[in-house]
């Protein structure tokens, strides 16, 4: 809720949306942590490891995906 505050405020300062692309590209990288580095695992939780890690990186590219469209319309609706 907090970051829907700002956003839907007229003029958030630009560092806000710099650290909200870091925020949401971090869970990306994350996942993809998870997805492809090697890590000594047993079978069965590598397969979980990696699942959870695409997951991760789906649902970043998601947040990025969808905060990018909401200040697009937002810089829109202003004009």
């Amino acid at each position: 809720m907090i970051a829907r505050s700002f956003l839907s405020e007229s003029r958030s300062p630009w560092w806000w949306h710099v650290i909200n692309y870091i925020a949401r590209s971090l869970v990306t990288l994350s996942g993809l942590f998870l997805l492809f580095a090697p890590l000594p695992l047993k079978p069965g939780t590598a397969v979980f490891v990696r699942t959870l890690g695409l997951v991760m990186v789906l649902f970043g590219l998601y947040r990025v995906a969808w905060y990018h469209w909401r200040l697009r319309q937002q810089h829109h609706e202003e004009e």
